[in-house]
């Protein structure tokens, strides 16, 4: 009985030390980027065939958006998923991908202050209502949609709102595809949610390479 115990308990211990040095090679790679400003992919172009219908989960669309297949290691899949610097319409939006918490609230108040026209409202619907990811899933237990199809917020968390501000802004400011809108959202759900990002872009690579 009481080897049994000790059993459990190293292997309580075992487990907790591999989710500490998990959670460790995540902040030393963003300190890494922060300090060094660079990552080992370029990513800035989606050139990959997007169908969103045929799209069910967040680790869908990451498999189509990015180059999961280059992924040999972890370090490899944060390089690819978590995002660097600013984006290029920070001009625009005091927003960084290096300060997650204000660039958080920034997206919230864009949710809450943008008004589509007709046209905008139904692409965002469209998108925002199928599985791609445009959610706060790891927080919550939405799933990879945030929205019902009447566009009501499915969680009133910070996360699910800025990731529909994202969506929302991108599609009345900007001329991106609907990939490209997928993407950004994913970008910043890399830098709220970085272990369970790297998580589905590990798997996504394990898929595309059996």
């Amino acid at each position: 009985m009481g080897e049994e115990t000790v059993k459990i308990k190293l292997d309580s211990s075992v487990a907790l030390f591999a989710l500490l040095f998990v959670s460790i090679v995540i902040l030393a790679f963003h300190i890494s980027i922060v300090m060094n400003g660079v990552t080992g992919f370029a990513v800035s172009a989606v050139e990959k065939p997007f169908d969103i219908n045929a799209i069910q989960s967040t680790k869908d669309s990451i498999k189509a958006l990015y180059p999961v297949e280059k992924i040999k290691s972890a370090e490899d899949a944060m390089a690819i998923v978590i995002p660097t610097g600013v984006p290029e319409y920070a001009s625009k939006l005091p927003v960084s991908y290096g300060d997650g918490e204000k660039s958080l609230l920034v997206w919230v108040q864009v949710y809450q202050t943008t008004k589509l026209t007709p046209e905008q409202a139904n692409r965002y619907i469209n998108l925002a209502t199928k599985p791609l990811g445009i959610s706060c899933e790891f927080c919550c237990s939405v799933g990879p949609v945030g929205i019902t199809y009447q566009g009501q917020l499915k969680c009133g968390c910070k996360h699910n709102p800025a990731a529909q501000g994202i969506a929302m802004w991108l599609i009345q400011n900007t001329d991106y595809t609907d990939a490209q809108v997928v993407r950004e959202v994913l970008r910043w759900k890399a830098v709220w949610f970085p272990r369970n990002m790297v998580i589905e872009t590990v798997k996504a690579a394990q898929e595309s390479q059996s």
